[in-house]
C-alpha cells in the first residue's frame, strides 16, 4: 500500500509545525543542558552557544517596555498577524510553492518565539556566529526559520519580477 501524497494545505501545516517543533526542541535542550549566560564553543570558535533569556524582540529591542506593551507588541499582534498569514497562504492557491514555503517557514519561526513569550515571558536565544568580521547577537532556530522564510519570499519575488 502506497502513501497518499500530502495535500497543499497539509504540506503548509507540516512545514509550520516542523519549524515550531525543531525550534521548541532545540530550546528545550538548551534550557536543559546549558548554564545561563555561559558561552560554550560548538564548532571551534565559529559557532558558540549561550543560553540567554530575551524579553524583547531581535537583539533585545523593546526589553525595557512596560509589561502591557510587551504583551501587545510581542504576543497579541504577532499571533494575529501570523494567523492572518497562515489563513492567506492556506486559501490562496495562486501563490507559488516557493512563496508559500517561505511564508510557512516565517510563520513557524514566528510562532516558535511567540510560544516562548506566552509560556515563559521571554524567548530563549542561544546561537552566536563568530566568523571573521561577522559577529552577531544571540539568536535561535525560530529566527533562522524567519530569515530563511524571508530569503525564500524575496527569491520568489525576484524570480517572478523577471518574467
Amino acid at each position: 500500500m502506497t502513501a497518499k501524497p500530502l495535500s497543499r494545505k497539509q504540506q503548509i501545516i507540516a512545514i509550520v509545525l516542523l519549524n515550531i517543533g525543531i525550534d521548541q526542541f532545540s530550546k528545550y535542550l538548551v534550557r536543559l543542558t546549558l548554564v545561563k549566560n555561559e558561552v560554550t564553543g560548538v564548532l571551534f570558535d565559529f559557532i558558540l552557544f549561550k543560553n540567554v533569556d530575551n524579553s524583547g524582540a531581535a537583539l533585545g529591542i523593546g526589553s525595557d517596555l512596560p509589561s502591557m506593551l510587551k504583551t501587545m507588541y510581542f504576543q497579541l499582534l504577532p499571533v494575529v498577524f501570523l494567523i492572518y498569514l497562515l489563513r492567506l497562504i492556506l486559501k490562496s492557491p495562486e501563490f507559488s510553492k516557493l512563496l508559500v514555503t517561505g511564508i510557512a517557514f516565517a510563520i513557524g519561526g514566528g510562532f516558535g518565539n511567540v510560544i516562548d513569550r506566552i509560556v515563559d515571558g521571554y524567548v530563549t536565544d542561544f546561537i552566536i556566529l563568530n566568523v571573521g568580521f561577522f559577529k552577531n547577537g544571540v539568536f535561535n532556530i525560530a529566527d533562522v526559520s524567519i530569515v530563511v522564510g524571508i530569503i525564500l519570499v524575496f527569491t520568489d519575488i525576484f524570480m517572478n519580477r523577471k518574467k
